[in-house]
């Protein structure tokens, strides 16, 4: 008679139940037609609410050459932008198709430095961004080299009366290997720096010049540290770095519902070589704004090298119908994930993707992927 050493069992049973993954939501079937600006539908259950999303703009509705405009996004529309002369349709750097938008940090106007930027209709606490941007090889970081020093907003978030130093936030970069996540009205200035192994010599005058980031920012808007949580992502070719922190992002109860302006290239110093460049810039406001479609390429979300995404059209507890943005992946096997409100990541469903595009500097699924917390 066999005996069986329950001993073993029932323990070996129970770290199984503790670090077996439990998902709010699960995808059973993508149809439609997995390409570039086509519409997919995603069944699956506990999908919950939807965001409101503000805009997504990939850049390729322009000329090479000419500066930026606020109604060819493919999703939504800017409401201005400063200093035009200084930005571009760019097909010099791109991380989908062949055009980016490029702005120029010298010799702008005093006091007008080059941005483009959108308003969300009502005021909110809570947004998710996501974009992917780049100095370009040979230049430097905004304000490196100049008596001020290296200062780059990448994309700023603040009320919508002009006073960017009023319930503001922003990811910005002060040329080393560490990015920032600031605020001029934030509480005690307070700053979570996300090491970057990328520019090992920690020398300001490269920064991270040549290197595609994507960025996600994901702020959920609090008075107090209990109330208040912060989610970044950063993504390259190697590495997927991930903070987390509950933290307040409002400096007060009075701050409620001021946030209501995006700026993209938020703020550069005035600084000769230097053409921050931005792709597929997505945004999203309100309790919901967490919640979104991507696409990936690799099995688990956080093993993705590569991530993009599908801009929802309606979105139902059981039901998603989103159009893909194709972004840096190209033709082949990819993967569904669906996240809800509160961050939750479904598991990878597989697609082929059908289309051809194959963007210039674009990412394949890397070799040895780390994901740092």
């Amino acid at each position: 008679m066999r005996h069986f050493n329950y001993m073993i069992i029932f323990p070996t049973l129970y770290l199984l139940l503790i670090f077996s993954p439990v998902f709010a939501q699960t995808i059973t079937g993508v149809s439609g037609t997995p390409s570039n600006g086509q519409n997919i539908s995603i069944t699956g259950s506990n999908f919950g609410n939807g965001p409101n999303v503000l805009l997504f703009d990939d850049f390729e509705g322009g000329v090479n050459g000419n500066p930026l405009a606020t109604d060819l996004a493919p999703l939504g529309a800017w409401d201005s932008i400063n200093s035009a002369a200084w930005t571009s349709y760019s097909n010099a750097n791109a991380i989908s198709g062949s055009l980016a938008a490029r702005f120029d940090s010298y010799n702008y106007p005093p006091d007008n430095h080059p941005v483009i930027r959108v308003d969300a209709p009502t005021g909110f606490d809570s947004f998710y961004v996501s974009w992917w941007a780049l100095i370009p090889t040979g230049d430097v970081i905004p304000g490196c080299g100049t008596p001020d020093g290296c200062n780059w907003k990448t994309i700023w978030i603040a009320d919508n009366t002009g006073n960017v130093n009023d319930a503001d936030i922003t990811i910005n970069s002060n040329g080393t290997r560490a990015w920032q996540i600031f605020g001029n009205d934030y509480p005690g200035v307070y700053s979570l720096y996300l090491k970057d192994p990328w520019n090992t010599n920690n020398d300001p005058s490269i920064g991270v010049a040549g290197v595609w980031h994507r960025f996600q920012f994901y702020i959920k808007g609090g008075a107090t540290p209990e109330t208040g949580y912060e989610r970044v992502w950063l993504t390259t070719t190697t590495t997927r770095m991930m903070k987390n922190r509950a933290v307040a992002t409002l400096t007060s109860a009075d701050d409620t519902g001021k946030r209501r302006r995006f700026y993209v290239n938020g703020y550069v110093r005035n600084t000769p070589n230097s053409h921050p460049t931005f792709d597929d810039v997505y945004i999203a406001y309100g309790e919901n704004a967490q919640a979104r479609v991507e696409i990936g390429n690799a099995s688990t979300y956080n093993g993705c090298g590569s991530l993009t995404m599908c801009t929802p059209t309606f979105w139902g507890t059981s039901s998603i119908t989103c159009t893909l943005r194709q972004g840096n992946l190209t033709a082949g096997d990819a993967w569904v994930y669906v996240t809800d409100t509160a961050g939750n990541t479904s598991p990878g469903y597989r697609i082929t993707i059908g289309g051809t595009m194959a963007p210039p500097g674009g990412l394949s699924t890397p070799a040895a992927f780390q994901l740092v917390q």
